[in-house]
């Protein structure tokens, strides 16, 4: 057999984003439904169930047969970028979309303004996961969460400051307050 030659074998670039998928997450039944660098959908099957998106995200990127039942997606993942360099990350408002979402019970959110988040009030959300992120008015940060009226965990990382924590314990909501590194050494995302 003759050996090809280097330009005839077809190459790929990946420059910034690499997706890494735990081996059993297969074994679970899940695959990957779609790829881009602004989204990456993850189904059961053939159904879409997780979203890994960026602000820019759109229905439009989708091929068909996803965007069909992007909407019934349980769990969304929203960042800024999927890079690991911080200087191309930057914070931005929630999107509007994101209330389209009508069956979401895990979100997590990633360089994010939170100022508008009282947005996501009537969405069935359970699991609330935040880093990197900021806001403006710590009582309407504080009211917003409130109205979330499923919510059973919110995982916080260091930039979520220490009184707002002490505000949230103050309303005895039925909320269980953890930092992000205890919600993921405790496994209770998998819960999805």
């Amino acid at each position: 057999m003759k050996k090809p030659r280097q330009e005839d074998i077809p190459r790929s670039i990946l420059k910034y984003n690499t997706v890494a998928v735990d081996p059993s997450f297969y074994e679970q039944g899940f695959k990957m439904l779609f790829l881009n660098p602004e989204c990456v959908v993850v189904g059961l099957g053939d159904v879409p169930s997780r979203l890994f998106i960026t602000p820019a995200f759109t229905t439009d990127l989708l091929p068909p047969n996803v965007a069909e039942g992007i909407h019934e997606v349980v769990e969304i993942v929203l960042q800024s970028t999927f890079t690991a360099e911080p200087e191309l990350k930057k914070s931005y408002p929630l999107p509007k979309w994101l209330t389209d979402f009508k069956k979401v019970k895990h979100l997590k959110l990633v360089d994010a303004n939170l100022d508008n988040l009282i947005d996501l009030k009537d969405l069935p959300v359970q699991h609330l996961v935040i880093e990197d992120i900021r806001f403006n008015d710590t009582d309407n940060l504080v009211t917003a969460i409130q109205q979330f009226k499923h919510l059973k965990y919110l995982a916080y990382d260091e930039t979520f400051p220490t009184n707002v924590v002490e505000a949230i314990r103050q309303l005895n909501l039925s909320v269980t307050l953890l930092t992000a590194e205890d919600y993921y050494k405790n496994r209770l995302f998998d819960d999805f």
